[in-house]
């Protein structure tokens, strides 16, 4: 259920929540003086049959027995599996978040996922070919049955938000309307500096 009270954010915490609603893998790096005074719960499952269980701070901070030293040696010249990038999804629940903020904003929110000094640099995103969990509703590229392709079209990517999608979106404002997947990745390429790759591919059956 989408919270209606993001509205009401003051205009740092909007960017900031939008940032993490639309990478499913963001990875954030900051100074270690932000959470120095940070003191987490940490909760444990194991094979020897924790549940869940809390553990204390002395359970936590002790160390494990002192065993074999072990020697890493790095190869740097060797090389295995090819690394592409990393990144985040575009998707039309993203498209309809980026929908309900000013245009500055969205473009600071972007700026901040695609530039490469400004924000995290990601190079490697995916979308889904037709609908999938991440959308306001169903639908598909082609009617059903249309076994070569005729009825194909990309519009309900394009077509922007009416904001009656559905129940969970149901009353919340729109700043742009006309705002949808095409346009959202159109206007990320065209981020200063942005530099990525799109994997699309079907999310939900039938894939």
């Amino acid at each position: 259920m989408i919270d209606q009270n993001i509205i009401r954010l003051t205009i740092p915490k909007i960017i900031w929540s939008l940032v993490f609603a639309i990478s499913i893998a963001f990875i954030s790096c900051s100074p270690k003086s932000t959470y120095q005074d940070y003191i987490a719960d940490v909760y444990q499952t194991s094979h020897a049959g924790d549940n869940l269980k809390l553990i204390s701070s002395y359970e936590a901070s002790t160390s494990a027995p002192e065993g074999k030293p072990i020697a890493l040696r790095l190869l740097p010249d060797k090389e295995f599996q090819k690394y592409y990038g990393f990144g985040a999804s575009f998707t039309e629940s993203s498209a309809w978040n980026l929908a309900t903020i000013p245009m500055n904003l969205r473009q600071e929110v972007l700026t901040r996922l695609f530039n490469p000094t400004k924000g995290a640099g990601f190079t490697l995103t995916r979308t889904h070919i037709n609908s999938s969990d991440y959308s306001n509703n169903h639908y598909t590229y082609v009617e059903e049955g249309d076994e070569d392709l005729s009825t194909f079209s990309v519009h309900e990517d394009v077509k922007g938000f009416s904001g009656d999608e559905n129940d969970q979106v149901r009353g919340i404002d729109l700043v742009d309307s006309g705002y949808d997947i095409v346009p959202m990745i159109l206007e990320a390429s065209n981020i200063p500096g942005a530099d990525f790759r799109i994997i699309a591919s079907p999310w939900s059956p039938p894939s």
